[in-house]
């Protein structure tokens, strides 16, 4: 079944207007972390099982603990490398892709709405034009068109099983980090409500202190 919908979700992503003149400076990647629906998930998840090593897998694991036990609304991507390269650009989600196609009015009114809704929060809301400076005006997509394929992505959402309540709820529209969480601890529901009590209830200190020891576990049992 998955494969079905991901081939359909490529035809999906195959009608958005190349970006190509990306400066791949990563600059919309260092505060930002976009959401994704769950056959995006999937998708970019498969991606990463085959190609990265353990190694790469078990640094991923740990940025999504990081970014997950985070407070900050600006955060990093957990895919964006030490070079300021997309690790996963071949397989990146709707939102990644089409960041810079947005026609600039439309992306101001989203900007706006984002404001509103986080009043009084400090966001980092990055400028298309400053990220995007040289992809030309003709390859913007219209904004009905740009929500139609937004939609059919939900769409295939909904064929894998989402019930309306989890779509009001957004319970398949999330980060990549919340994704992967949901999906790493599925069976192990207790150590997900502690990550949840360290978010809630730690300092920044005990934070960094707590990845310290799961590192140190992860390496304990690679050594087993």
């Amino acid at each position: 079944m998955f494969e079905e919908k991901i081939e359909l979700l490529n035809k999906i992503y195959g009608k958005l207007p190349d970006t190509l003149g990306c400066t791949g400076e990563g600059l919309c990647c260092m505060v930002q972390h976009p959401h994704c629906y769950y056959i995006e998930f999937v998708n970019m998840y498969n991606y990463i099982s085959k190609n990265w090593s353990k190694e790469e897998i078990k640094n991923l694991h740990l940025s999504c603990v990081s970014n997950y036990l985070s407070n900050s609304t600006n955060k990093r991507c957990v895919f964006l490398s030490e070079e300021k390269k997309c690790r996963v650009y071949e397989v990146r989600d709707f939102n990644c892709r089409s960041f810079g196609c947005v026609p600039k009015m439309a992306y101001k009114k989203r900007v706006r709405a984002v404001k509103k809704k986080h009043k009084g929060v400090n966001l980092c809301l990055k400028s298309q034009s400053g990220c995007c400076k040289d992809l030309r005006p003709e390859s913007y997509i219209s904004e009905s068109d740009l929500d139609a394929l937004f939609y059919s992505i939900k769409d295939l959402d909904i064929d894998l099983g989402f019930s309306e309540s989890e779509m009001n709820e957004a319970s398949n529209y999330m980060t990549f980090h919340d994704h992967y969480l949901l999906y790493y601890f599925e069976n192990n529901q207790d150590l997900l409500m502690k990550l949840t009590h360290v978010k809630m209830n730690y300092s920044d200190d005990e934070k960094a202190e707590f990845l310290k020891v799961m590192i140190n576990k992860m390496g304990e049992s690679d050594n087993e």
